[in-house]
């Protein structure tokens, strides 16, 4: 979904489907507004086409109609599209709350009536013509006061449905960033946050630390017990994580499968390495039983942890590379522990 239109054509556009929608009286909410707005803009045929029944009485409006035409035509599918969703339609409700609350509906044809009425007074020969032209923008003038009010009217209803719709999108967002196994952030969200983090770090010139852990011989843990059993680990690990960094600014994720990540703002690596020996250790107190042939008596993590002053030539990618590296190191040390490394000039 895409409005990049040039603010005359828009406002035009929001005449006719506003027009439309009280010809037909269609409520004018978010959804039924954005379905005609597309409507003018004749991106969709076959959306065009099942619109013209409903405008022509041969096809019945329903809610549930619109919401069906909506998701096909106008929402685009996929998740990672779902902030350019959400900004594009919070948008266009601003601009429709802009445009109708400065009484714009009417004012470019009404300014041009005022401009022509002008003109005539300058060439009336007698006083019927005089009478026809204060007649007209008497006419215009009353119609153009009804039609604010009554979108004024309906603006007010609709005002509601506007606040649900953007509580709605952040519910939305906030339920796609999450892992739905473990309840914090997903790879997504966590990607997202790391590129947010590493920007700040930038212009701040603060340090940057991120934590990638993995839990040791996890497939051993599945094969013992069973997925539903290996579920309930990492449901267990996340909260303990979640709980062990309680900064504001820190970020913890599912990385993928058994591993997870923590972004550390503004984190000196001595902090990141002191934090990273405290999961470890909250993990291991956990005392979640394993086979001790595989790795332990009971479930560890292994940490690999990264530092860096970060510049604008570089990127969080190279970050993640040095947690990763860093990460092997630790596996290859034995596994229950943490190796950690400072990067000078990333």
């Amino acid at each position: 979904m895409n409005y990049d239109q040039q603010p005359d054509a828009a406002a035009e556009i929001f005449r006719m489907v506003l027009q439309t929608l009280g010809r037909l009286d269609i409520p004018v909410n978010p959804v039924n507004y954005a379905l005609w707005y597309e409507y003018y803009l004749g991106r969709h045929d076959d959306l065009n086409a099942q619109l013209d029944d409903i405008a022509s009485g041969a096809k019945p409006y329903s809610a549930k109609l619109a919401e069906r035409l909506f998701t096909n035509f106008v929402v685009t599918p996929g998740v990672e599209k779902l902030d350019r969703f959400g900004n594009e339609i919070t948008r266009l409700m601003a601009e429709l709350i802009r445009l109708v609350s400065e009484l714009g509906v009417d004012a470019k044809d009404y300014h041009g009536l005022l401009d022509r009425c002008s003109d005539g007074m300058g060439t009336v020969e007698n006083l019927e013509e005089f009478r026809e032209l204060v007649s007209q923008m008497i006419d215009e003038t009353k119609s153009m006061l009804d039609t604010n009010r009554r979108f004024q009217d309906q603006l007010a209803g609709t005002s509601g449905d506007i606040d649900m719709l953007r509580q709605e999108l952040a519910e939305i967002r906030q339920q796609v960033s999450l892992d739905p196994l473990t309840g914090v952030a997903n790879r997504r969200a966590f990607d997202r946050g790391l590129e947010r983090e590493w920007r700040r770090a930038v212009r701040a010139k603060s340090p940057l630390s991120l934590l990638l852990i993995d839990v040791d011989a996890f497939k051993a843990y599945n094969d013992r017990y069973g997925h539903a059993a290996g579920d309930d680990c990492l449901r267990g690990i996340a909260s303990t994580l979640s709980v062990g960094a309680q900064r504001a600014g820190d970020l913890v994720a599912r990385y993928g499968g058994e591993e997870f990540a923590v972004v550390l703002s503004d984190c000196s690596d001595e902090s990141a390495r002191q934090l990273a020996e405290r999961l470890r250790a909250r993990i291991a107190g956990l005392a979640l039983p394993h086979d001790a042939s595989e790795v332990a008596p009971h479930v560890t993590i292994s940490v690999g942890g990264a530092t860096a002053m970060p510049r604008s030539g570089a990127t969080a990618g190279d970050l993640v590379k040095a947690a990763d590296e860093a990460l092997y190191e630790a596996k290859r040390e034995g596994r229950d522990r943490v190796h950690h490394l400072r990067i000078d000039a990333v």
